[in-house]
């Protein structure tokens, strides 16, 4: 009885951790499904909608905050048919490309062969790959791009974590505080990352806060910029609130590449002060192309996701993972299943011929295993 009792616990055990088992993969399958959800056109050009001019005839941006999930998406609309890069520093005094969290996306062949990049930099200088990096790896929850060869302008998207997600990666919007940007695009058409962009191609006097969704553009840096000196006290250095991150990519390093490749061209100087104060307006309200300079970009870029080709990529590494472990159980439990049957008939086939051959003499030895005549040619004469 005791030892029925024992068997009795040891099977509920195993029935429960099992359960669990089954519990935990599923939970883990749909948590990875939730974050690999593609970004859709309808939904980017919803965004795109709402979309802000960073760099006047040049670059917008617009993004959504989803606190529930702690997920950030982005939207960059670029005038480029090239690759066009996102990029925001760890503080907002710092400039040029020292300490810098970039995506890079570009739309490819026809606009509709896309690639996109996790990079970081610390240098004036081609930009790096995190996935280069041992411990570094693609951070974009979900990616999209577009190009529109009618307007000329390349929409690309991506999902992430507020939270850095590595070592070589920077909060974003996370706190309510000015994140100093870097915005540029190929000036051609190739697509390829480690083309440099010109010095008519980058502008890096442009601020945004991602948590009040405040945006400070080029146009209007001498009005709004953060690191400006407090009134009476101009001139006065302010200091900075962060030191520069210390990105250490191990393969980088022993690769031989130093600090960077080729050296990127410096950005274009921050645009003259304004003469009067009476002609300081007309940048931030840009967006509904009522300036002097035109601002009708930002209307055709509205439908640049829906006429061009477009290609998506979700963070498919977690879907394929969930998707692998839930295949591989059920091939377990069919292949358990098959296997109790197989035996089952083993035995059963093994029990009858040791029956059959035990009733009669007549059936045993090589007269029946072996002889000439078969087997069916006998059962009449029991």
């Amino acid at each position: 009885r005791g030892r029925g009792l024992g068997r009795h616990a040891r099977g509920a055990a195993m029935r429960r951790h099992g359960l669990l088992l089954a519990a935990a993969c599923v939970l883990a399958f749909v948590r990875d499904t939730r974050a690999a959800a593609p970004l859709t056109a309808e939904r980017v050009d919803a965004l795109a909608a709402g979309k802000k001019v960073l760099w006047k005839g040049h670059a917008w941006a617009a993004w959504e905050r989803n606190t529930t999930a702690g997920e950030i998406t982005i939207v960059l609309v670029a005038k480029s048919a090239g690759w066009i890069s996102l990029g925001w520093h760890h503080d907002a005094l710092t400039d040029e490309m020292h300490g810098v969290d970039l995506f890079m996306a570009h739309a490819g062949s026809a606009g509709h062969f896309g690639d996109f990049g996790d990079f970081f930099s610390v240098r004036n200088r081609v930009p790096v790959r995190d996935s280069t990096c041992s411990s570094g790896s693609e951070d974009y929850l979900a990616t999209y791009v577009s190009f529109d060869a009618a307007s000329g302008l390349t929409t690309a998207a991506f999902t992430r974590t507020m939270a850095a997600p590595d070592q070589f990666d920077l909060p974003l919007g996370v706190e309510d505080e000015w994140t100093r940007l870097i915005v540029a695009y190929e000036p051609g058409a190739s697509g390829d990352f480690t083309v440099i962009h010109s010095h008519q191609t980058r502008q890096d006097h442009v601020w945004a806060n991602f948590y009040t969704g405040e945006v400070c553009p080029v146009e209007t840096y001498h009005e709004c910029r953060p690191d400006r000196s407090p009134p009476g006290q101009e001139g006065t250095p302010l200091p900075r609130t962060r030191p520069i991150p210390k990105f250490e990519c191990v393969a980088w390093s022993e690769s031989g590449g130093g600090e960077g490749g080729d050296a990127a061209a410096a950005p274009p100087p921050p645009p003259p002060a304004p003469a009067a104060s009476g002609d300081a307006g007309g940048g931030a309200g840009d967006d509904h192309g009522d300036s002097k300079s035109g601002g009708g970009d930002e209307h055709t870029s509205g439908g640049a996701s829906k006429e061009g080709n477009d290609s998506k990529s979700g963070g498919g590494s977690g879907a394929v993972t969930g998707a692998i472990v839930v295949v591989v159980l059920g091939l377990a439990a069919v292949g358990g299943y098959a296997a109790y049957k197989w035996h089952r008939r083993r035995r059963y086939m093994r029990m009858t011929r040791a029956f059959m051959l035990s009733s009669d003499s007549a059936f045993a030895g090589e007269e029946v295993l072996g002889g000439e005549e078969p087997i069916s040619t006998r059962l009449p004469e029991l």
